[in-house]
C-alpha cells in the first residue's frame, strides 16, 4: 500500500517547513475558546449549506447536541471538546462531511489495519524495533478497546472506512488523548507483539513531522503495483503470461500525462495485443475529482475482450469516491470480475463539497452541497473476497492479483 493519509477525515500535517511557531499557533487555535466561538458555526454552516445533514441525526438531536458540548465545557479540556464536536460529526454520517486541520503534532508512526491485526509499518530511528509489531494497547488502554473509541469519531458507514481511517486516527495524540486513551497529548506509550512473539513497550513523544526521520518495513519483494512510481495512471503488457494490468490510482486529469493520449494508448494496446486478461486496479484510489474512467468503461464494453474471465477488477476499503462509482460502471456494462476487499461507501453516495476555515480553531470544516446523479448508494462487495494479511505485505505477495493470475 501507498503511504497516503486521508484529506477528508483528518490531516495530519505531512508537510514540510513546519516551525515550533506554527505548531504552537495551531495548539493555541484549538483552545476551549475558540472551539466555543466555532460550534454555532459549525452548526449554522452544517444545517444550512449540507444537502441532507438529518438522515441518520434529526436536527433537534443536532441541536441538542451543540448546546450540550457548549453547556458541559468547564468539564472538558481542548481534546475533550474537539473529540465531542467530531463524534456529533460523525452521527451526520457523511463521509465527505468532516472537520480536519494540519497538526504538526503526531505520534513517530504509522500503521495498517490488517487481517491479523493492526500492525505498525513506520516509526522513529529511535523505535526502530517496533516496525512489523502488532499493537496491543496504547497507554494500557488494549486496542479493541480503542478501536471502539476511536469508531465514534468517524464518519464512516461501513466497517471498511473504519478500517481505512482508524490507523491514522491512533497517530493523532489530540484523538487519543480527546478520547481519554492517553493521558498527554504529549507522549504515549506504545505496547507491540514483536514478529518474534516478544511483547514490548515504548514511550512515543509527539513531534513535528519535520523532526521525524521514518524508518519503514522493508518488504522481502515489491509488488507489481508498486512499480507504477508516482503516476496517477500506468499500464503494463506482460507477453508472457498475455495480461495487461492497469492501475489507476487518481481519477484526475493529468497535465503532464493528459487523460485521453494515455486512454487511447491504452484502448490501442487492448486491441492489438488482445491479452488474454486485462487487470484494473482501483485498490489505492480513493481521490479525484471526475468520472475519467467512464468512455474508458463504454469502449471497453464493446471489445472482444468483453467475457466471463477476462476482465478482472481489483478493489479494496480504499476505492471510494469516483473510483468507486466507476467500479459500479465496470459491473453494469461488461463482465469483469472483482476480487478484492469490500469498498468504503454507502447510502450516502458522494458529491461536491465546500469547505472553509472556521475563523477561530482554523479547522478546516468540508461538507457536501449536491450529491452526484446516479451516485451509488452501497459498497461494492467483490465476487472473491480476498483480505489484506500482513504476512503477505510482509514478503512482498500480492494474493490478490495472484489469485486472478492463477485463474485460467
Amino acid at each position: 500500500m501507498r503511504y497516503k493519509l486521508s484529506l477528508l477525515v483528518f490531516l495530519l500535517g505531512f508537510v514540510s517547513g513546519i516551525s515550533v511557531a506554527q505548531y504552537t499557533a495551531v495548539q493555541t487555535s484549538l483552545a476551549k475558546d475558540n472551539l466555543l466561538k466555532d460550534m454555532d458555526i459549525y452548526r449554522d454552516s452544517i444545517t444550512a449549506h449540507h444537502v441532507d445533514p438529518f438522515a441518520y441525526i434529526s436536527r433537534k438531536e443536532f441541536n441538542r447536541s451543540i448546546e450540550k458540548i457548549k453547556k458541559s465545557a468547564a468539564n472538558y479540556n481542548a481534546d475533550e471538546m474537539l473529540a465531542a464536536l467530531m463524534k456529533l460529526n460523525a452521527d451526520i454520517k457523511d463521509e465527505q462531511t468532516g472537520l480536519s486541520f494540519e497538526n504538526p503534532l503526531i505520534l513517530p508512526l504509522q500503521a495498517y489495519w490488517f487481517e491479523e491485526g493492526i500492525f505498525v509499518l513506520k516509526t522513529d530511528d529511535a523505535h526502530s524495533n517496533m516496525i512489523g509489531g502488532k499493537i496491543v494497547s496504547i497507554d494500557g488502554t488494549p486496542i479493541k478497546e480503542i478501536i471502539e473509541r476511536i469508531k465514534t469519531v468517524v464518519p464512516a458507514e461501513n466497517e471498511q472506512s473504519y478500517k481505512k481511517a482508524i490507523p491514522e486516527f491512533i497517530i493523532s495524540p489530540n484523538i487519543l488523548h480527546g478520547l481519554d486513551i492517553i493521558s498527554s497529548n504529549e507522549h504515549a506509550k506504545l505496547t507491540i507483539v514483536t514478529k518474534k512473539g516478544d511483547t514490548i513497550s515504548a514511550t512515543l513523544t509527539a513531534k513535528t513531522p519535520i523532526n521525524i526521520k521514518f524508518d519503514r518495513l522493508k518488504q522481502r519483494t515489491t509488488p507489481l503495483k508498486y512499480s507504477g512510481g508516482p503516476r496517477d495512471y500506468w499500464y503494463k503488457y506482460d507477453s508472457t503470461e498475455q495480461y495487461i494490468y492497469f492501475e489507476c490510482l487518481r481519477t484526475a486529469n493529468n497535465k503532464r500525462i493528459p487523460y485521453k493520449d494515455f486512454e487511447k494508448e491504452l484502448l490501442d494496446e487492448i486491441s492489438s495485443k488482445n491479452p488474454k486478461k486485462l487487470i484494473i486496479d482501483l485498490r489505492d484510489n480513493g481521490i479525484g475529482n471526475e468520472d475519467i474512467l467512464k468512455t474508458f468503461i463504454e469502449q471497453l464494453s464493446k471489445l472482444p475482450i468483453n467475457e466471463k474471465g477476462r476482465i478482472y477488477v481489483l478493489v479494496g476499503r480504499r476505492t471510494f469516491l469516483f473510483a468507486l462509482q466507476e467500479a459500479f460502471e465496470l459491473k453494469d456494462l461488461t463482465k469483469a470480475i472483482f476480487v478484492g476487499e469490500e469498498t468504503s461507501g454507502g447510502k450516502r453516495g458522494f458529491g461536491i463539497t465546500e469547505s472553509f476555515d472556521l475563523p477561530n480553531t482554523k479547522l478546516k470544516l468540508s461538507y457536501t452541497i449536491k450529491r452526484y446523479e446516479n451516485s451509488y448508494t452501497e459498497s461494492l462487495k467483490p465476487d472473491i473476497t480476498i483480505g489484506e494479511k500482513f504476512s503477505d505485505f510482509e514478503n512482498g505477495t500480492d494474493a490478490v492479483l495472484n489469485y486472478v493470475l492463477e485463474q485460467k
